[in-house]
């Protein structure tokens, strides 16, 4: 199993976690042993695992690790399928409730079992997108919880990150992604997955057949976690001949094991940026900036403010900066707010989020925010709406 998603619940010594399977067959078997009356769900794409277990010390799981387990260790558990209509359908297929043993998952912890794809040799070679002269439309999505930043450049869109609240049920996805019209579009769009968390790419699992056919290719961080989840994604997207090229980490500049922002292709009015490898999922993905006539934008993920800060000589200095804030207005690294606004005349930063668990935005996080821009508070998409900026 994989570690999805790890987070404490507040005031206990419990975990509520997130995994996925390598593969199908542990659903059956786990339904087999404690489920063994119920009849399988309808729910066929998905394949995630929502559990809750006592921790004590660093016996928890660990985000983004691999477990090897075996399947009588969740004895004293039910089973339960997730049903299409249930908060977070697209990517969960079961819930295992009751389980109240204390489990020390470092002892089945596993060697990374990622799916590394071929690097493509022109990352993000548009070059449709190189000769744009009117100005771009960015819009940052309402997406509940989640990431999805579109740019219209006049003859390609891209789309970077198909991510949703991971509280939105199947109907809820499908939906959003419905709402953002593609099949009436007649450019072709382009996709960029910034990183393998659910709420920057779980939307791509509910996207139709006419929707895929408009999609000319997906970029992908090199290093994919080899799951049931990513297995699916690929066979959508195989269905429609969809192809699926990956970006290398990039390579260090500097010594030492700190990951890295790189730098790595100027396409057009795109600046593509890769991070160095490492075991923070977070941190080692991609972003991306977008050059236009009157502003810069920058797309962030989930990526930490100095290193954003770092890699923003590639764009137009003199041009205000659009930043879209990285992880939904949550704790990203230090933001120092006189050193962006050193770099940049003036700054909007929109924040994509909605209802969570984790309190995301910040209070601090928000008032820093409103220092760089003028003492004005961002706009946050879960009150205002899906964002519109033009560059």
């Amino acid at each position: 199993m994989y570690a999805q998603q790890v987070r404490r619940i507040s005031g206990t010594n419990y975990h509520e976690a997130i995994v996925d399977v390598e593969s199908m067959t542990a659903h059956t078997e786990l339904r087999a042993r404690y489920a063994p009356d119920i009849r399988p769900g309808r729910n066929r794409r998905s394949s995630m695992i929502r559990l809750r277990y006592e921790t004590k010390g660093q016996s928890g799981m660990r985000e983004g690790a691999w477990y090897d387990l075996p399947v009588d260790i969740w004895d004293g558990a039910r089973y339960r399928d997730v049903a299409p209509a249930e908060a977070g359908s697209t990517f969960l297929r079961a819930v295992l409730e009751g389980q109240n043993r204390t489990i020390h998952f470092p002892s089945f912890r596993t060697p990374q079992n990622y799916a590394v794809l071929t690097p493509t040799e022109s990352p993000l070679a548009f070059s449709s997108m190189s000769k744009t002269p009117s100005p771009i439309r960015l819009d940052v999505v309402d997406c509940g919880h989640g990431n999805w930043n579109q740019v219209y450049f006049d003859d390609a869109i891209l789309i970077y990150d198909t991510g949703a609240c991971q509280s939105f049920s199947a109907k809820q996805v499908r939906a959003l992604v419905r709402g953002r019209q593609i099949t009436k579009e007649s450019l072709p769009v382009y996709i960029v997955i910034s990183h393998w968390d659910v709420d920057h790419y779980q939307a791509l699992q509910r996207f139709t057949r006419k929707e895929l056919q408009k999609i000319a290719c997906v970029y992908v961080p090199s290093q994919v976690p080899n799951t049931a989840t990513y297995k699916s994604i690929k066979a959508l997207l195989d269905s429609e001949n969809v192809s699926i090229k990956a970006l290398a980490p990039a390579g260090k500049t500097k010594p030492g094991r700190t990951i890295e922002l790189v730098h790595i292709a100027s396409p057009g009015h795109i600046r593509v940026f890769r991070a160095s490898a490492g075991q923070s999922r977070n941190q080692t993905g991609i972003a991306l900036g977008i050059v236009g006539a009157g502003k810069n934008a920058l797309l962030t993920g989930d990526h930490h403010y100095p290193k954003l800060l770092d890699v923003t000589h590639h764009l137009s200095r003199t041009n205000p900066l659009v930043l879209v804030t990285p992880h939904h207005g949550g704790c990203a690294g230090a933001l120092d707010v006189q050193a962006w606004l050193k770099a940049f005349s003036a700054i909007e930063a929109p924040i994509s989020c909605g209802t969570n668990s984790w309190n995301h935005p910040f209070p601090r996080i928000v008032n820093q925010l409103s220092l760089m821009q003028g003492n004005i508070p961002p706009p946050l998409t879960k009150i205002l709406g899906t964002q519109t900026f033009w560059l």
